[in-house]
């Protein structure tokens, strides 16, 4: 899908040429609040004629002591300077610039407590001439925020949309060589902070499942063993048990990693381990394959664009809904159908550890094949060029 070209007011179309021809450098394209998301969007490429300008922002979260709850008041913000042709923002809605913004699901972005003012004030800045295009992350991101623009009375928005999936660093096609086959035990990864949300009961249970079946195993822990989740809100699972296992467990763990660091290890392992009970992308997912590294992940969300099951990784079903989360997400009695739901993610994790066991070269032809599938996409080159495009037709 084309990037959306706005249709402009003829005094801002002029203003719009009159610009692009005083121009001699290249385009200044503004990155406000940045993080981990706009990275990824952005400024980690290098799109050609496109130059990077951090620009400051303001919003009501940082004006005040005690601002209103909810994300509505964060993701509005005023733009202070310097000057740029556009604003490149993740999530957020500038109310004085022209600007594209990338979305990972929900767009607008107003989570928390809200009134429906506020949804409505988002959307006019969605619908306003400075909005020149929603760009998702995924095609499930781009069916969620169209169904919530259908359910609002907003659909000329979908008009608007481009899909977009940002970029990733990873080795280039000259630098890639699979991981190669290997006659120890079948070397497993599981990266997360939010452990309980990304499914760490699940596969420490699977390691113990493996062990008990005698297939010899070793599994590298880089995360936290987190206790709640939203995806169940009440409920505190007890992670102190699961914790006093690892001793017993062919486990080596990390509290936390650099990413430099995350991405050697992708390169000494056989799959990477994600059966997360929701994500909005898994950009973990996407850093393993150029790594040349499958990964076992659930058929969540934006998981089933990125893994072809048994052909560059395998995919845990799951039961989802109308977007491709979890049916239970966000229910309070969503706990009993998450025991479940782990244990199944269990069996199914060391079913086919067993089958990677069992033959040597299945892990590193899924891992090349997952590179061949996610390199073309995510490749910052590639990517660049294809963000240089979206730039020059908002601008056009």
């Amino acid at each position: 899908m084309t990037a959306w070209k706005p249709e402009t007011h003829a005094s801002d179309r002029a203003a719009s040429v009159q610009a692009r021809a005083s121009r001699s450098g290249p385009l200044r394209i503004g990155t406000p609040f940045p993080n981990y998301g706009l990275e990824h969007v952005s400024y980690i490429m290098a799109p050609p004629g496109v130059a990077f300008t951090e620009v400051r922002g303001l919003t009501a979260k940082r004006l005040a002591r005690g601002a209103p709850p909810g994300s509505f008041w964060s993701h509005v913000p005023l733009i202070l300077g310097p000057q740029t042709d556009l604003l490149h923002t993740f999530n957020h809605l500038p109310l004085n610039r022209p600007f594209v913004v990338s979305h990972e699901m929900e767009m607008p972005r107003n989570l928390g407590p809200r009134h429906p003012w506020q949804d409505r004030f988002s959307l006019r800045l969605l619908r306003s001439d400075r909005c020149r295009a929603i760009l998702s992350l995924s095609e499930a991101a781009m069916r969620y925020a169209a169904r919530r623009f259908d359910a609002v009375g907003a659909p000329e928005l979908k008009a608007r949309m481009a899909l977009f999936r940002g970029a990733v660093p990873g080795p280039s096609d000259a630098e890639f060589t699979p991981i190669a086959p290997h006659g120890g035990p079948v070397r497993l990864l599981f990266i997360g902070r939010d452990g309980l949300r990304k499914g760490l009961p699940a596969t420490i249970r699977a390691l113990e499942l493996l062990r008990e079946a005698g297939v010899p195993v070793h599994l590298t822990l880089v995360g936290g063993f987190t206790e709640t989740t939203y995806v169940m809100p009440g409920a505190r699972i007890d992670m102190a048990p699961l914790r006093d296992r690892l001793p017993d467990l062919p486990v080596t763990h990390h509290e936390a990693l650099p990413n430099d660091a995350v991405r050697a290890l992708m390169r000494r392992h056989d799959a990477l381990l994600f059966p997360t009970l929701d994500e909005s992308l898994g950009w973990v997912t996407i850093e393993a394959a150029l790594q040349g590294l499958p990964t076992i992940a659930s058929a969540i969300f934006a998981q089933p664009e990125l893994i072809e099951h048994g052909r560059t990784g395998w995919l845990l079903p799951v039961e989802t809904d109308a977007d491709g989360r979890w049916i239970h997400t966000g229910r309070p009695d969503a706990e009993t159908p998450w025991r479940a739901l782990s244990d199944r993610f269990a069996a199914g994790i060391a079913e086919i550890v067993t089958r990677i066991a069992a033959d040597p070269d299945l892990a590193s032809r899924l891992g090349a094949a997952a590179r061949a599938k996610l390199a073309p996409l995510y490749l910052p080159e590639a990517a660049g060029i294809r963000l240089a495009g979206i730039y020059e037709a908002a601008l056009g």
